[in-house]
């Protein structure tokens, strides 16, 4: 399951890996046609994309939950709250045997309005958030080659 799907990129690589359960999840209506028509280019498959926010209720608890490069920062107003949008987001459906979770590092100073300090985290926070789980992280964007320093966390429940 995929929660922000954005262009549907991961979406369509996890089809095209041979997933065939995958539920996505995108807020903006304007992404939800172009992504559904990105995978049936793709993988010759049809993903209905789901029109909303995440949290929401499913009815079954997803395998793996991907949550890569997405934080709603307008709706959250400290890193306290933030903090507990991500467990909330990790327990809502039961939890996963793996959370892929892609965040703006607390390393990256720099100022940025759309990623403020406060949903910037770092391994501490997450190893806190996970405390029973395998925790790994990897770079996946470094500042200043790019723009920001992002990070993917592989939680792993116990």
């Amino acid at each position: 399951m995929e929660i922000g799907a954005g262009y549907g990129d991961v979406s369509a690589l996890l089809l095209w890996m041979g997933f065939r359960n995958v539920t996505c999840f995108e807020r903006d209506k304007s992404l939800v046609s172009y992504i559904e028509d990105k995978v049936l280019q793709i993988c010759n498959t049809q993903l209905d994309v789901i029109n909303t926010s995440y949290p929401t209720e499913l009815g079954f608890t997803p395998d793996i939950l991907i949550q890569v490069n997405c934080v709603y920062a307008e709706e959250i107003h400290n890193k306290a709250e933030y903090l507990d949008s991500i467990i909330d987001t990790y327990l809502y459906n039961g939890i996963p045997n793996v959370f892929l979770f892609e965040a703006i590092d607390d390393s990256y100073r720099e100022p940025n309005s759309e990623f403020p300090t406060y949903v910037r985290v770092g391994l501490d926070d997450i190893c806190s958030l996970f405390p029973t789980c395998s925790v790994t992280s990897h770079i996946t964007y470094q500042y200043p080659k790019n723009k920001i320093t992002k990070v993917l966390y592989k939680i792993c429940a116990s």
